[in-house]
């Protein structure tokens, strides 16, 4: 059934043929409003897909564009595809993305998310499903890739940097290096953000890399370029290497959205604490007593926690900031 412009939500655009096998089959978690610029390209990308084997979940958060009418002639044009829409819970991109880990109705053996205005090249599904299958389906893994920036009209940006192997939970605790729209994960990482997610949540991809990190589950880079990542004013989030990311930062810092983001991925990892390895947990806890004690023990405490951000000026920065009580 497809439904008109205005009344599509929670409609099956198109149903698909059963597959023959679900054994690789992924759910891509698309979260759309007023998309309508770029969201085109991105839904070409996926149909471009090496791997086949997918369904569409978009969870549209009250676009007033023609975002359900680009999605509408998508579903139209690929007649073989299950495309669903569902309409978001308009509280904003994180808990967008939540709400489609959320629904009952998604199965899969594993989930993509997507974003609407990003493009993904050819490889992307084939070469996550790849790196993941070794893993046992029981134990939370996440896959994630480095990406290529563009510009509004894109034009190249740069490519974002490689990702430390050596980043582990209490490097995450710091910051995320783990793209959403490069992650692939399996069930029981969904499970995991089925369980734990918050009602109020810093970012989805953030909190996924936390969960499964400080649960001793696997998480898996690919210093190979997956998605072309654009960027423009209307990014909920964006690289982080350019002079506009450093000003956004510093604004972040004086206006407490950062101390914010911590207190949130602090709260949820408090509410998971059953889950947690015992090393992780200490952490979690070694670090939070950090940040509320008074300013003169707060690098000794970081230092115990082994909190550190993964280059040694961004860690400096990180760790004024902390004195700051900015963090």
């Amino acid at each position: 059934m497809i439904g008109n412009e205005a009344g599509i939500v929670g409609t099956v655009l198109q149903a698909s043929r059963p597959n023959e096998s679900e054994r690789n089959n992924v759910a891509i978690l698309l979260g759309t409003f007023n998309g309508e610029r770029h969201l085109e390209a991105q839904l070409t990308s996926i149909a471009k897909q090496s791997h086949k084997d997918w369904t569409l979940w978009v969870s549209d958060d009250g676009s007033s564009d023609r975002t359900p009418e680009i999605l509408r002639h998508f579903a139209i044009a690929h007649p073989d595809r299950q495309i669903h829409l569902l309409e978001g819970p308009r509280k904003g991109f994180a808990l967008n993305y939540i709400s489609l880990l959320r629904h009952p109705e998604i199965k899969a053996r594993y989930i993509a998310f997507c974003d609407q205005d990003d493009i993904w090249l050819e490889h992307h599904l084939e070469a996550a499903i790849r790196k993941l299958t070794p893993l046992e389906d029981a134990t939370p893994a996440l896959f994630c890739a480095r990406t290529a920036y563009i510009d509004a009209d894109g034009s190249p940006m740069g490519e974002s940097r490689k990702i430390p192997v050596s980043y582990q939970f209490p490097n995450a605790l710091a910051q995320n290096l783990c793209s959403g729209n490069t992650m692939l994960m399996n069930m029981a990482t969904r499970k995991l953000l089925q369980d734990f997610a918050p009602e109020n949540v810093s970012a989805h991809d953030w909190l996924a890399t936390l969960l499964v990190s400080g649960v001793g589950g696997s998480i898996v880079y690919d210093q190979e370029i997956h998605v072309l990542y654009r960027q423009h004013a209307g990014n909920s989030m964006g690289e982080n290497r350019s002079l506009r990311a450093h000003w956004r930062r510093l604004r972040q810092l004086k206006d407490g959205t950062l101390r914010r983001w911590t207190d949130l991925n602090v709260a949820a990892l408090a509410a998971a604490e059953s889950v947690l390895t015992p090393e992780n947990l200490e952490v979690l806890r070694t670090f939070a007593a950090a940040r509320q004690g008074p300013p003169w023990a707060r690098l000794t405490s970081i230092r115990v926690s082994g909190v550190r951000r993964t280059d040694r000026i961004s860690d400096t920065a990180y760790k004024l900031a902390l004195l700051c009580d900015l963090v």
